[in-house]
């Protein structure tokens, strides 16, 4: 049975160093996109998508210092 989550509780389930493809813009989840933000034990996480529509600490910070990849797709 499918189970109902916060975005905080989804953004805990990925690890450290993941991988996350996201859709275009309007189908992607704002407040989880915050609370990927909130997180600050990124080793190397890796963002897939286009259009990204919520800007947060995670997908803004200076990449050399916060290990987070926007990769686009081709």
């Amino acid at each position: 049975m499918p189970e109902e989550l916060t975005a905080e509780q989804a953004a805990a389930r990925l690890k450290t160093d993941d991988t996350l493809g996201m859709p275009l813009g309007p189908g992607q989840p704002p407040a989880f996109m915050r609370a990927l933000g909130e997180r600050e034990d990124w080793t190397d996480l890796r963002v897939y998508g286009a259009l990204l529509a919520v800007g947060t600490r995670t997908v803004l910070a200076d990449r050399r210092s916060l290990p987070v990849r926007l990769l686009r797709s081709v």
